[in-house]
């Protein structure tokens, strides 16, 4: 675990746990990745807020949104066909690809 302010607020990031390779990590690489991290954390990067952001989707185009807005229309939606064929007739035709 690493403690570190960032912002003037207290934060604490687990990076790994101890242990052998399969599950953890030993100590001597805990330390070199505790250093890598508190050089971030020294350049003013949040390493917690650095792994959350890339654990997110990235989206690319149009189309990928609509993929994604869709499935949410598939759990929530009586009649989630609706949305689908709108998008595909009338909106995917002119900017899909943008």
């Amino acid at each position: 675990m690493l403690r570190y302010s960032i912002n003037e607020k207290r934060r604490e990031f687990v990076f790994a746990r101890y242990g052998r390779p399969p599950e953890g990590m030993p100590l001597a690489e805990a330390r070199l990745e505790s250093a890598r991290l508190r050089s971030l954390v020294n350049q003013g990067i949040d390493p917690a807020a650095e792994k959350k952001r890339s654990q997110l989707i990235t989206l690319k185009t149009v189309n990928d949104v609509a993929q994604d807005w869709l499935a949410e229309c598939r759990k929530r939606l009586e009649n989630p066909h609706i949305p689908e064929r709108v998008y595909r007739k009338d909106i995917s035709i002119s900017i899909g690809e943008l």
